[in-house]
């Protein structure tokens, strides 16, 4: 492994992108930007990624913005830019296991907290039977810290309290392992069900594999802190409640107790903001009041995953005012995108065909 280009950076004022769904939470959801004051979107920089990621058996993903720092998954590497111009801060290797471009490792999620970068991944040639790993680099130089081996199809990580919780759910390899990010210490680990990328404070929900129920648990602890005997799963979360999928429809439950607070929407792509969620149907955004599951309003939006960012919902390339549902501007990508785009501080990151990273700005 190779680190390249060490520069110190100054933090942001802003609350950071840390996961590949925003949070912990996986919410979608960006607290902290401010509605913009232009009415267009220019390119602001662009930065060719090292190749090679297409030959592998991943899709290309968004990045991560944290620290002061756009952190994103290559071909080759992890690599982290500056927010403003784009300039090479530092460049992680990925490990190869043998001569060919499909023997490569490949990063999968990725999350940043307490000064360290998490990365889970696998090998591109045998990801049905070659273990995953999950690597933590240093936030500031990209130098590794420790590396851990997992089982297979290991594919969930989320972040929470100074804690990385990693999910297996298919064949042998169902478990949940709880490790320290400071050194990579194993806290617990269950095999009975997996958890998924969703955290709310510190709390996370272990779907059982066969089946019977689910069980929520204190990632730092272990300690089991409420069961039920539905079968839900955890796709969401705020602070108090758990956004939950079971039998064809999302539920909310509180994350504290396990107790159900509403049910019975219908299953699709969400955002939620401190008080709606707003949900992605065929030809609708429908929002609802996340408190009660109550609707609220609708208006015609394309289907995708929503991101909700100083009062703007983006749905892939078109951007929504969250309160009418009027398109106000579009990402001009001139070939579309390949993965959601990312909003922090005022910029919206894109990586398009190609293998480009691109920054945009309001004008």
């Amino acid at each position: 492994m190779a680190v390249l280009l060490v520069t110190a950076v100054p933090g942001p004022a802003r609350a950071d992108w840390n996961h590949d769904a925003g949070s912990p939470y996986g919410n979608w959801y960006n607290p902290t930007d401010q509605p913009p004051t232009g009415t267009r979107l220019v390119r602001s920089w662009s930065v060719q990624l090292p190749s090679g990621q297409a030959q592998c058996t991943g899709p290309v993903n968004a990045p991560v913005v944290a620290g002061g720092r756009v952190i994103v998954r290559t071909g080759h590497s992890i690599d982290a830019y500056t927010p403003a111009g784009g300039k090479l801060l530092w460049r992680s290797r990925l490990n190869h296991w043998g001569p060919r471009p499909t023997d490569r490792e490949w990063a999968g999620r990725l999350a940043v907290a307490g000064g360290r970068v998490l990365m889970l991944s696998t090998s591109c040639r045998h990801p049905e039977s070659d273990p995953a790993y999950l690597t933590a680099m240093d936030e500031r130089t990209g130098a590794r810290k420790w590396r851990r081996k997992l089982d297979v199809y290991a594919t969930d990580l989320v972040v929470d309290k100074g804690v990385a919780v990693v999910s297996a759910a298919w064949g042998t390899g169902v478990s949940v392992t709880a490790y320290r990010i400071t050194d990579g210490k194993q806290l617990w680990r269950r095999t009975d069900g997996y958890a998924g990328a969703v955290s709310s404070l510190g709390r996370v929900l272990v779907t059982r594999a066969n089946g019977r129920g689910a069980y929520a648990k204190n990632s730092v602890t272990g300690k089991t802190l409420w069961t039920t005997t539905a079968s839900v799963r955890a796709v969401a979360a705020n602070p108090g409640l758990f956004i939950v999928r079971s039998n064809g429809k999302l539920s909310a439950v509180n994350a504290a107790t396990g107790k159900v607070q509403w049910t019975g929407l219908p299953v699709g792509l969400f955002t939620l903001s401190g008080n709606e969620m707003f949900l992605s149907l065929e030809t609708t955004m429908e929002v609802y009041d996340y408190g009660t599951g109550t609707r609220l309003r609708g208006f015609p939006v394309r289907y995708g995953q929503p991101l909700l960012a100083g009062g703007l919902i983006y749905v892939w390339q078109s951007i929504y005012d969250a309160a009418t549902g009027a398109q106000v501007m579009t990402i001009p990508a001139k070939d579309g995108l390949l993965a959601h785009p990312v909003v922090w501080d005022g910029r919206v990151y894109t990586v398009e065909p190609g293998e480009v990273l691109r920054s945009f700005v309001f004008r």
